[in-house]
């Protein structure tokens, strides 16, 4: 029981990180990957970093015993 509770806050703790990684404004987001809406948001490189960490992490939960 308790491991279930250490990876339900972990993954909450994962999850808003990449929440905040990808919502966030910073000069350093890197090229726009593809548009979401014409001219106004998109999907940027960091984004897709943040969210291969996030598949890692996730991953990493499964292992925890």
């Amino acid at each position: 029981m308790r491991t279930w509770a250490v990876r339900g806050v972990l993954l909450l703790v994962l999850t808003a990180l990449l929440v905040l990684a990808v919502a966030g404004q910073s000069r350093i987001s890197g090229p726009v990957v593809f548009e979401i809406v014409k001219d106004q948001h998109g999907v940027h490189l960091s984004d897709l970093v943040a969210f291969g960490i996030w598949v890692l992490g996730v991953g990493a939960l499964t292992r925890v015993k």
